[in-house]
């Protein structure tokens, strides 16, 4: 997806982390813990422009460790500095960087809560906010933690804020938290309301004025019957533009990833399409699909691409027109989508057995 991830080695006692950008290294000596979650790098116009690492580099009043947010340039030289000080319980969960400002997300697994830090390029702290933590929200991000995941519930907005993807009513609906970067700018807080599916969601992509996300809707928890829609929120003033199921007589679809065309002004929804009325969402169905929508909402144009007639020069298909492997049905996990400057789209996958 759009966030860069910056890789480290991850020390758990005093150390040094030793890591190389460019052919260029450089070495910290004061760190006492550090995980894979906490850096970053800061990329305008296409290019990296500096990195951020977050850590911890000794223990604080009672109860509490100081942390240091670190920020370099381009060159691995040291620009800015700042100290935190914080529960020991505190984890970071993620961090990202919209052209104008960090965002850290930690958890509090004791306090039951979640601390969201924006800091400028000058490691000044913009705004600091938080809230509790959903029952199912902290299961979650146990898991995560104690299995060095990414948790990837945080999306930057270009220059305007923050996205974060919550859980409510004990994981049967969800939030979504927009937090400004801007001087002046509005927080908002959207919830889900339908009582009669459980549902979730997640950032697909933004225009300058909207932000997409993807939503699944399933009639129980342990359900496979899983549905999908896409709605839009104004970033400014958090109001709704709308919401579009999709369904479809011919098709089921599960969206994966989208892109918003400034000179078009439609969004671009990339993903699978399956049979109708499928079940169970476990492999890689019929084949690819592009969903063109306005700003309105509007399904504008589709069309399909399926494993047995345009891919079959790519992966290996099996009878039935599904992508296989030799023993069972195969599996492709796309990395990323991107559009080309020429219109033209490039899939990152890679394939998998299926199980």
């Amino acid at each position: 997806m759009r966030k860069l991830v910056f890789l480290l080695c991850m020390l758990m006692t005093s150390a040094a982390v030793n890591f190389n950008a460019n052919a260029q290294g450089r070495k910290f000596d004061d760190i006492l813990s550090i995980r894979l979650r906490s850096s970053g790098t800061i990329v305008e116009n296409n290019e990296v422009r500096g990195y951020f690492m977050f850590y911890n580099v000794d223990k604080g009043a009672k109860g509490k460790n100081i942390y240091l947010l670190r920020i370099l340039d381009e060159n691995l030289e040291d620009f800015k500095t700042t100290t935190i000080e914080e529960s020991k319980y505190v984890t970071l969960l993620e961090s990202v960087y919209n052209g104008e400002a960090i965002m850290l997300k930690f958890i509090d697994f004791k306090g039951k809560r979640l601390i969201f830090m924006s800091y400028d390029k000058n490691a000044e702290l913009v705004s600091k906010t938080e809230r509790e933590a959903d029952r199912m929200e902290l299961a979650y991000y146990n898991n995560v933690v104690s299995t060095n995941q990414e948790a990837n519930f945080l999306a930057d907005i270009t220059g305007k804020g923050f996205a974060d993807y919550a859980m409510i009513n004990s994981g049967k609906g969800y939030a979504i938290n927009f937090i400004s970067s801007e001087k002046g700018g509005k927080n908002w807080n959207k919830v889900s309301t339908n009582t009669k599916t459980y549902e979730s969601a997640a950032y697909l992509c933004n225009s300058e004025d909207l932000i997409f996300n993807l939503v699944a809707k399933r009639p129980g928890r342990m359900s496979t019957k899983v549905e999908f829609a896409v709605n839009a929120y104004d970033i400014e003033t958090g109001v709704k533009a709308f919401e579009t199921d999709f369904k479809s007589e011919k098709y089921s679809a599960q969206p994966l990833n989208a892109y918003y065309n400034k000179e078009s002004g439609l969004v671009n929804i990339i993903g699978i399409y399956y049979e109708p009325d499928v079940k169970a969402i476990k492999d890689n169905g019929l084949g690819l699909f592009n969903y063109r929508i306005d700003r309105q909402g509007n399904i504008v144009s589709e069309k399909y691409l399926s494993w047995a007639q345009d891919f079959r020069k790519f992966v290996t298909v099996d009878n039935d027109g599904r992508v296989s492997n030799d023993k069972k049905n195969g599996f492709i996990f796309f990395h990323d989508i991107i559009q080309n400057p020429d219109g033209s789209i490039i899939a990152v996958g890679e394939q998998y057995k299926g199980c």
